[in-house]
Order: structure tokens, then sequence, then C-alpha cells
């Protein structure tokens, strides 16, 4: 990097930082990510959680998802602090800044900026909100992120499809098993149920590959960046991503798993039967990228191969 550069991020105390937006898909990443940000000297992050604003606007969930979180925030903003067991807890501070937020009406989001800059000392150059969820968000809602903070940052990680779908429903699996333990549903009867159509939520079911478009669409190719999972932990696209920021490189932690899950087994036939329902999508992303996609994007891999 260059002195200038280096300057740029550790210079004087600044008016306010630019937003720097991740999104993605759970299993992607992005908790590894909010933690890596969390550790930048140039880069704050308010909390260690999802905020949840812009989905809450337009992802097609609606304000369905802001009722829910302002009516949780209410019940426990009468406790001092509540831990969501992801090494950090919300202080009763951020709990009503956020009903604040979510309740906000100011078209230039006003009490959400507030939000994102609780704790800010002035120096780091971005206010990261990390909410994978804003890959609902779609082409008005990416244009209106990038209008309150013109100079913004977006980065979208993207997952293998079959891997990513996998890895999320062996996390429903897991939080089944400790609700109901014996009686939960195995992977493969959850891999069923998805591929009847009876496996609903979003994470599940948005279209990552509209979310490119979106992105693309809304966004300079200057100010956003596609990063990958299955190359995310190296060195090499940790110094890019930095680059990308115009801040210091920032060495990274690659040996810490986030949210593990037990390692399970597709039976073979299934394992095909879901490869044939994803096979549009691999085809999409083909098109997407046609410079190329990781090796171990490889749809027609071997079957039945060991996933969580």
């Amino acid at each position: 990097m260059t002195g200038a550069a280096v300057q740029l991020a550790t210079g004087p105390r600044r008016a306010a930082p630019r937003m720097l937006y991740c999104i993605g898909s759970q299993k992607a990443g992005t908790t590894w990510l909010r933690r890596y940000f969390r550790g930048h000297p140039d880069i704050h992050v308010p909390f260690e959680r999802e905020a949840h604003y812009f989905d809450a606007r337009f992802g097609p969930s609606g304000g369905e998802i802001a009722a829910r979180r302002t009516a949780r925030f209410r019940r426990t903003a009468r406790q001092r602090q509540v831990d969501w067991g992801v090494n950090a807890a919300f202080a009763p501070e951020h709990l009503a800044a956020l009903v604040s937020a979510y309740e906000d009406r100011d078209p230039d989001h006003g009490a959400y900026l507030a939000v994102m800059r609780l704790g800010w000392d002035g120096q780091a150059r971005y206010a990261a909100d990390v909410t994978p969820l804003y890959a609902t968000c779609g082409a008005d809602g990416f244009a209106e992120m990038l209008r309150i903070s013109p100079e913004a940052r977006f980065v979208l990680i993207l997952r293998d499809p079959r891997r990513r779908l996998l890895s999320h429903l062996a996390m429903r699996r897991d939080a089944l098993l400790r609700k109901h333990g014996a009686d939960a549903p195995g992977l493969a009867a959850l891999v069923r149920s998805y591929l009847l159509g009876q496996e609903d939520g979003v994470q599940l079911n948005f279209d990552l590959c509209q979310t490119v478009e979106d992105l693309r669409a809304a966004v300079p190719q200057e100010q956003h960046r596609i990063l990958f999972f299955e190359t995310l932990f190296t060195d090499a696209t940790m110094s890019a991503l930095n680059a990308f920021l115009g801040i210091r490189n920032h060495p990274a932690e690659f040996d810490t798993v986030v949210r593990p899950t037990q390692k399970d087994r597709l039976p073979d036939r299934l394992d095909r039967r879901l490869r044939r329902h994803l096979a549009p999508q691999y085809a999409r992303f083909a098109h997407l990228f046609p410079e190329g996609l990781p090796d171990s994007w490889d749809q027609a891999g071997p079957a039945g191969e060991v996933v969580g």
C-alpha cells in the first residue's frame, strides 16, 4: 500500500466513517469476516450481530423482521445486557438505538447511521454492517444504501450452492437435535423436504444470482467486490480485500471454526437428485462469471461426499 493510502487510513479525526456493507448468505463466512473486521484498526463494528435494517425495508420479509426484533429488544432492554452467545453482548444503549432505527422514518436514515457510529473512535475509515440478508434487498435497496454513504463499499460472499445449502440444512438439523433430541429429522430428511418445497425460509430460497445482477446494476464496479468462500481464508484474499478498501493490511486468523456442524453423508441417489435440482443455478453462475468460478464449485463432483 502506498504511503498516501496509509496516511488516509490513519489520519486526523473524520467527520463520519463511510459505510462498509457485507452481504451474502448463512454458512458463507460472514460471521468469520465480521470478527476479522472487529479486530481491524481501520474498521468500526458497533456490535457483533446483524443489523437487519435494509432487508426490513427492501427484502421479501419486509417489516416483519423489524417488528420481531423491536418487540424482542423492548423485552430485553429492561435487562442490563443480553448475550446471544457470539462473544459479544448488546449493551442497553445498542438495544435502544436499534429500536429507534427500526421505527425511524427519516428518508436519510439518520437513526441507522447513528447506530453504526456507536462507539466510533473518530479514526476508523469504515463502519461495517455485516448482514447477509441484505442480499435480498435488490437493486433499489443497494442504490439507497449507496445514496446515504456515496463512498461506501460493498462485499458479497458467494459459496458453492450445493455445499452452502447442505451446510445450512446441517445447521438446522443440529438446532432441531438440541431441541427435540432423537426425534429430530436427519440431514437426508431435511434435503428431501427441501426438494419438495417444504423447507421454507429466506436464507434457503433467495436467488443469489439475482443478487449479483442487482449489485452490479446499482453499485459501481470500483465500489463492490465479490468474494468466494472457497478462497476467503487466505492471506492473498484478505490482502486484496484490504487493498480494495484502501486500508492497512491486517493479519487474519484462519484456524477459528465459526458455528461448526456435525459431519454427515447423503445417500448417493439423494445427492444426485439434489445436484439435478441445482443444475440451473450452477449454469447461471457460470454465465455471470465467464472468467471462471473456484475449482471446488464442481457441480458434477463425487456423489455422497461428507458435508457439514
